[in-house]
């Protein structure tokens, strides 16, 4: 999958919350209520993501966005403005 195919799935998986990542970063940030920041490890992103024009590899994106529409509240962590953070690891956790 790409990474405007990345964004677009985690769009998905808030209903089309505006999601979004600055160039260069693995944080994305979803502007849903509450906000919350997706962030994707070195070695998710070399598993999953390629450049347009390779050949896909690793997780689709209807994956990734079954994937984050099923992480339960106990994979998201509360920041004291009550944002929420979770991580994908490598290992698909």
């Amino acid at each position: 999958m790409t990474r405007d195919e990345c964004l677009k799935a985690v769009s998905g998986a808030f209903n089309g919350a505006y999601a979004w990542a600055t160039i260069g970063s693995w944080a994305i940030t979803i502007e849903a209520v509450p906000e919350r920041t997706l962030v994707m490890s070195a070695a998710w992103v070399a598993e999953n993501i390629q450049p347009v024009g390779e050949r896909a590899r690793g997780m689709s994106a209807d994956q990734l966005q079954a994937q984050v529409q099923s992480m339960g509240a106990n994979q998201w962590t509360c920041d004291a403005k009550g944002n929420l953070f979770a991580m994908l690891r490598h290992n698909g956790q």
